[in-house]
């Protein structure tokens, strides 16, 4: 399967909804459930779509079907004394997993990270998923790091964001 990785449009809202919707990775948290649909992800890509934020999306070159896509946070680091990319998400649509478009992915993640400057990427992955008990991220190079807890606290979603104005569809 012949892929194009680029970054994403606010059209390709449909194709992400389709992957988030066939990927029930969520039962721990049904609070954010993935299910938000296509407006949802639309207005996302809308607005988050930035220099801290990239989303990436791979489209099989024939039939231009959206069969993955990569969310990235770029946040300074601080102790590390450089940039971090945070992988929030990664996913590739079940079909066609095994086409190396996760590999491509995380390929071109890198790349944008050395872009920005980064000394690291970092990513969660759970347990329970299939890309953790395939040793996916260990293939290629990623290290599992014992030592860490992940802590989450969850938020009430607030349509804007206190301090900043909403100005042109951006936040």
């Amino acid at each position: 399967m012949e892929t194009l990785i680029r970054r994403a449009l606010p059209g390709d809202a449909a194709g992400i909804a389709r992957i988030v919707t066939d990927a029930p990775w969520f039962p721990h948290d049904p609070e954010h459930s993935p299910h938000a649909g296509t407006p949802t992800i639309r207005e996302t890509l809308d607005t988050r779509s930035d220099d801290a934020t990239t989303i990436l999306v791979a489209v099989e070159r024939t039939s231009q079907e959206l069969v993955g896509y990569a969310t990235v946070h770029w946040h300074p680091y601080v102790m590390l004394g450089g940039w971090e990319g945070l992988v929030a998400e990664l996913f590739v649509s079940a079909a066609a997993r095994g086409n190396g478009i996760g590999t491509a992915l995380l390929e071109r993640v890198r790349a944008e990270a050395e872009e920005h400057g980064c000394v690291r990427l970092s990513l969660l992955n759970g347990r329970d998923s299939e890309s953790y008990r395939s040793g996916f991220y260990r293939k290629r190079g990623w290290r599992e790091r014992t030592e860490i807890a992940n802590f989450v606290l969850g938020l009430e979603r607030r349509p804007e964001m206190p301090g900043r104005e909403r100005e042109g569809g951006r936040r």
